[in-house]
């Protein structure tokens, strides 16, 4: 989305007379009537007293009073006649000239910037003609009209105007102008990409700041304009921690702005720049994968947008575009079209001109319509889209613009038409090598996508000559570096060329010899190294989940080429490093989630080995960016570094395996971790490709098997919609079954199957596959994979033996089950102040009248703890999940396939402010040690295009906090039905049973008493375990009562014995 960036306009009014505060209190009160009575009488006396020149200072009280007692159009122009008659009557340029720019500020008040800038201009006409004005004032008056040009996006008007304010301020030693002078000259290299200048800039301007006049203005809302515009440079350098830092500061400062200011117009404007302000850190947030945030932000900027804002005002067509962006990026494209269309609409009757906010509203659209397939409506939207850009910037590119330009040029690539995409790329490379030169990050880019384009196109040896292009200018780019530290930042970006230049050497021929095709995979796999190295040095959490996206094509790629050199030669080697790559990718994702977080526990560990960790870590960074010590410490840091590494494999190995162990090193170990008794199928994609590898403790061997992916793929896209239709699902079932399961099936030997999926497999439940057409849901009982194997699922087969946690336990059993019954929710309701506070998605959770009695039952079969209802809270959780045997949470989740670490589990609200989301990012720092955790979750998110991903997060999330194995939902399951299953599922593990025993004979009880539509999969089949499956070896509940009765007992024999001793003595 496009950064919203302000320029300050700088008005120099007098402080408003007690008779303006007096007349706004009246229009606040309702009293606009009285208010222009008296404002009529003050113009009078005014008049009457020969000081007209001060008529201009309530221009804009009156104009709000005009709007207390009629329409807006009428009240336009109400103030529109006032101010014609009073060019009439004032003399002086000077009060002609005070005259227009309260004109410019009311215009802008009511948002009309078209208006604004014309009375600008009339000012700055007639302070020309002043007698001695001073070049201050008239700097001043060129910075506003280049504000107003930003603000429209007339990006020639405002250079314009900007570059006559910079003539006249440059020599004036104020630090108002210097404050002036560098937020412009921030703002103009932004728009022209030059982010260190405009970094520069902007912090001159804080600095110039500190030193102007304690005012509210001052300290609080000019403040926070420059940390608002530094914010987006920061995000487009990749800083994005910083960027939110940044916006929180300016948020902070608007708000502590609102509190001291008195004039209503300026609490207003305050309130308008809040809101951008939240729009921007909902960007900033989305830039980091947490939609969730991001929405929540955006969503409540809009609402508050509709309420305070006029219905004309653009800042609410804006909140509909950037809205419907988010939208698209969390797949729903038909949600996102409806609202950016209603904000295109919006603008065409909103006064002004808006390019900026209509290309990025076509743009959008075009995406749009692309992944809808409709070609000839995306090439209309990007053509508009395209239009309006060269409008705003002429011959100039910013970076929203050069990212326009890119996706405009790749579209048409794909639609063959190959000498506009090469003549639109190469325009944007000629501007930033004219601009920026050739040896930046930005031309490399360029370069890079001019190559993809040729790729894309079929011009391998052009795409080929432009890798090497790009490579070129990485190497300069690393010659001009100071530090090792900057070339491993910028060394992040040669794994993409390399890609590109592998493709186009594989694509160029159809068939490549063995040795040729091991040539390619050697370069790729050197280039492996540059990722590997890059991994210890990432400090930023963006940095490292950036680390993951960018390569996933690489590792992809390298994926289809061990595959095509195992069907050339099938040799064991080719398919375990196939499987090894593939797991990769999750491994890291693994690896990065875990350095999101701050690690104070990993089993046994003490806390001096991780403060031992993070101190070398910081000194290897320090000495790599020459901070310290130059060579010898660079040398001295790394030996110290190394050292550790050796401690930690030997004194720690299940958490040196698992956080800094290559990938190579940890394949040897899989045969021995492999569950015993158990058959291993690890399904992949690889390309357009689906395959299988079955593995076995007692074969030691892979056996590879070519799936139906396409076949299997159009099954998976619609079972889960067609469960009323009997025929069509009884048909999916056998079809998945035989594209699945039939080609490796007689490699299966056992009872108990352990899955690991991949892509939409992760929401497939496997045991309702049936080996032939079935006529009634009854029939599952005996004819599916239910009835013949125990299935339980994993996500990884180099996570099979992660252990580490202690095996003591405080009880069998504690659950956590919110309810969210509407008592809860009027209780909640009646703690919020601010009804834009209002966590709306907490009130549309659904009751769990089922859940509830489930944990009471549970109590009385298990013994331990249950927090229900209000106090099952996550404060609650925090302090009470932990160290026992089952862990049960019955509640609400919504698994975010898109950014899987805000995956989140729902627990009770209270207060207004309480949290209540525990997110998959921060169950790593708890202790959740348990044999088995239960999350009886009603899923509440969304499909998305990376389908498990959510899940997976959870699931590795509690493994990592001590669960040794879940139960789970693949999908939004019956509450009824899931507590009927786990009520069975609970009793058997009560009995000794496995868990993926436990759960199969559960369900099979549950289809024996079913009826109806209750038989149907969608009501039970989602519930699977992952991990783990062994028994568990529950202590025998303690019946509470019974153990009183017996105590109670106990007691009166002591009672009985004292009295007979007493007894004894007396006689004596």
């Amino acid at each position: 989305m496009r950064y919203l960036f302000c320029i300050l306009l700088f008005w120099s009014f007098a402080v408003a007379a007690q008779s303006e505060v007096e007349l706004d209190s009246l229009v606040e009160a309702d009293q606009a009537a009285e208010a222009d009575k008296r404002i009529h009488q003050l113009f009078q006396h005014l008049a009457g007293n020969g000081e007209t020149g001060k008529l201009p200072d309530y221009l804009e009280v009156y104009g709000r009073i005009q709007l207390g007692i009629y329409d807006k159009k009428s009240a336009i122009l109400k103030v529109d006649s006032q101010i014609v008659n009073w060019d009439k009557t004032l003399t002086s340029p000077e009060q002609h000239k005070d005259l227009w720019r309260a004109a410019a500020s009311w215009y802008e008040y009511l948002g009309l910037l078209e208006k604004a800038y014309r009375a600008q201009v009339k000012a700055y006409d007639y302070a020309k003609k002043q007698p001695n004005v001073s070049n201050q004032e008239l700097g001043m008056l060129q910075v506003n009209l280049g504000a107003y040009g930003v603000n429209r996006m007339d990006i020639p008007a405002a250079k314009r105007h900007l570059a006559e304010a910079q003539k006249l301020l440059e020599n004036d030693p104020d630090p108002e102008s210097i404050y002036r002078i560098n937020s412009y000259l921030g703002s103009m290299a932004y728009f022209a990409s030059r982010l260190d200048s405009a970094e520069y800039y902007y912090v001159k301007c804080i600095h110039a700041l500190e030193k102007t006049e304690s005012t509210p203005r001052n300290s609080f809302y000019r403040p926070a304009l420059v940390y608002n515009n530094l914010a987006g440079v920061l995000s487009g350098q990749g800083k994005t921690s910083e960027a939110i830092a940044s916006m929180n500061m300016t948020i902070e400062k608007l708000v502590a702005y609102v509190e001291v200011e008195k004039d209503p117009s300026l609490r207003l404007s305050a309130r308008e720049f809040y809101f951008q302000a939240l729009d921007n850190l909902g960007g900033a947030y989305k830039g980091l994968g947490n939609y969730r945030k991001a929405q929540s932000l955006m969503e409540f900027s809009y609402h508050g947008k509709k309420a305070e804002l006029s219905e004309e005002s653009k800042d609410i067509r804006l909140s509909e575009i950037i809205l419907g962006q988010l939208y698209f990026d969390q797949s729903e494209p038909e949600k996102a079209k409806n609202i950016i269309l209603n904000g295109l609409q919006g603008l065409q009757n909103t006064e002004g001109s808006f390019l900026d906010y209509e290309a990025d509203g076509w743009y959008s659209l075009a995406r749009i319509e692309n992944w809808f397939g409709n070609e000839e409506l995306a090439e209309n939207h990007y053509r508009m889209a395209h239009d309006l850009f060269k409008k705003i910037f002429g011959d100039e590119f910013d970076l929203v613009y050069l990212g326009f330009l890119k996706d405009f040029s790749t579209f048409l690539a794909e639609k063959n038409e190959e000498k506009e995409a090469i003549r639109i790329a190469l325009e944007a490379y000629t501007y930033v090598k004219s601009n920026l030169g050739k040896s930046n990050l930005i031309a490399f880019e360029q370069e890079l996508n001019i190559g993809e384009i040729y790729l894309t196109v079929g011009k391998y040896d052009e795409a080929s000559k432009w890798s090497r292009v790009a490579l070129n200018t990485l190497d300069h780019q690393f010659s001009n570096t100071s530090t090792l530290l900057d070339s491993l930042q910028n060394e992040r970006y040669k794994p993409q060329a390399i890609l590109l230049g592998t493709k186009s050497r594989f694509l160029a021929t159809s068939d490549h010899p063995l040795n040729e095709l091991k040539d390619i995979v050697n370069e790729l796999e050197d280039g492996l190294k540059v990722i590997e190295r890059r991994k210890t040095f990432l400090d930023s959490e963006e940095d490292k989940a950036l680390l993951i996206t960018e390569n996933a094509a690489y590792f992809g790629f390298l994926e289809q080429l061990y595959l095509e050199l195992y069907r050339k030669s099938p040799q064991q080697e080719f398919l375990a490093r196939l499987l090894i790559l593939h797991e990769s990718a999750l491994y890291q994702k693994v690896r990065t989630r875990l350095d999101q977080v701050d690690i104070t526990r990993f089993g046994s560990i003490p806390a001096t080995f991780f403060a031992e960790e993070n101190d070398l870590k910081s000194r290897l960074r320090g000495a790599i960016a020459h901070e310290s010590g130059g060579i010898e410490g660079y040398l001295k840091a790394i030996s110290d570094w190394e050292k550790f590494l050796q401690k930690a494999r030997m004194s720690y190995p299940e958490y040196y395996q698992f956080r800094y162990a290559t990938l190579d090193h940890t394949y040897i170990d899989i045969w021995e971790r492999l569950p015993a008794e158990a058959t291993v199928v690890r399904y992949m994609l690889v390309g357009e490709e689906l395959v299988a590898l079955v593995l076995s403790k007692e074969t030691k061997k892979l056996h590879f098997f070519q799936l139906d992916y396409h076949k299997v793929t159009k099954v998976l896209a619609i079972y889960q919609q067609e469960w009323n239709n009997k025929t069509k699902t009884f048909s999916n079932l056998n079809e998945l079954y035989k594209g699945l399961w039939t080609p490796l099936a007689a490699q299966i030997k056992t009872q108990r199957v352990l899955i690991i999926p991949d892509g939409g497999l992760f929401n497939l439940s496997f045991e309702i596959l049936t080996p032939g057409l079935i006529s009634d849901y009854s029939q599952l009982r005996k004819n599916s994979l239910l009835a013949k194997n125990s299935i339980s699922y994993h996500y990884s087969t180099l996570l099979f033996s992660y252990s580490g946690q202690p095996q003591s336990y405080k009880s069998n059993f504690v659950a956590f089950a919110p309810g969210f019954f509407d008592e809860m929710k009027e209780d909640y309701l009646s703690t919020v102040k601010d009804s834009l506070q209002i966590d709306r998605s907490y009130l549309r959770l659904i009751p769990q009248p089922f859940t509830d009695r489930l944990v009471d039952q549970l109590k009385n079969l298990l013994g331990g703890k249950v927090y229900s209802q209000k106090a099952s809270t996550l404060g609650h959780f925090a302090e009470e999940a932990g160290k026992h045997r089952i862990l049960h949470i019955g509640t609400h989740a919504e698994s975010d396939n898109l950014s899987p670490e805000f995956s989140r589990l729902i627990f009770a609200k209270t207060a207004e402010n309480e949290e209540n989301s525990l997110f998959a990012k921060d169950i790593y720092q708890m202790d959740l040690s348990s044999e088995l955790a239960v999350l009886m979750a009603c899923e509440t998110g969304k499909p998305s295009y990376q389908p498990g991903e959510g899940m997976i997060s959870l699931a590795h999330a509690f493994n990592y906090a001590g669960s040794k194995s879940l139960l789970i939902g693949l999908w939004k399951i019956d509450e009824e039905a899931s507590s009927k299953i786990a009520s069975r599922f609970y009793e058997y593990l009560a009995q000794g049973m496995a868990k993926d025993e436990a759960l199969r004979l559960a369900k099979l009880d549950y289809l024996s008493l079913a009826q109806g539509r209750s038989l149907s999969p969608e009501f039970w089949a989602g519930l699977i375990t992952m991990g783990d499956s062994s028994p568990i070896a529950l202590q025998p509940a303690r019946d509470l009562k019974w153990l009183f009765g017996l105590g109670l007992l106990v007691l009166l024999a002591v009672f009985a014995l004292f009295y007979r001793k007493k007894k004894k003595v007396f006689f004596s």
